[in-house]
């Protein structure tokens, strides 16, 4: 997105775009900075919600105890290109700590919080959906399957149509 905007402030100082004279270019360079700014604190808010997340990723929720968690961060990190793709960020809790690919802060009641929400009784694994919905419940963590179900979701296809051109 940054490297949008000053694409766009360049395009604005250098080729005089749409009409917009050198008068108004103050304009424009505050315009473009607030957007900027609007940018740079919206990755400064702590996540302690995963509906913060709707509409621009996937969620993958799942808890892991000793013996399982060596195998689910294995298949996480070795699958990355794939999740990278599907728009995917991963939450995985065991019993003393929260890990994720999420880059920003996260809450520390956020871990507490998805437990107690959405991996109750024998639920091991929960996918949401970019609407914020949940897709699937799982009793045994299967990373392939969350896939399937993903790519033949409407909204996934439109994006691989639209990657292909």
């Amino acid at each position: 997105m940054l490297g949008r905007l000053i694409t766009w402030a360049v395009c604005l100082t250098n080729l005089n775009f749409l009409s917009i004279r050198v008068a108004r270019l103050p304009l424009a360079a505050m315009i473009i900075y607030s957007m900027v700014s609007n940018q740079l604190l919206a990755n400064d808010v702590i996540l302690s919600d995963v509906e913060q997340l709707q509409w621009d990723n996937r969620i993958i929720l799942a808890l892991a105890d000793r013996q399982s968690e060596a195998e689910v961060m294995s298949q996480l990190y070795h699958a990355k290109s794939e999740i990278d793709e599907r728009d995917l960020l991963w939450f995985v809790i065991n019993a003393e700590q929260l890990m994720s690919n999420y880059e920003g802060e996260i809450s520390k009641d956020f871990a507490r919080d998805i437990h107690e929400k959405y991996l109750t009784n024998a639920v091991i694994s929960v996918l949401i959906g970019k609407d914020g919905s949940v897709k699937d419940r799982q009793t045994v963590f299967s990373l392939n399957s969350m896939f399937l179900l993903i790519d033949s979701m409407p909204m996934r296809q439109t994006e691989m149509m639209r990657d292909k051109d």
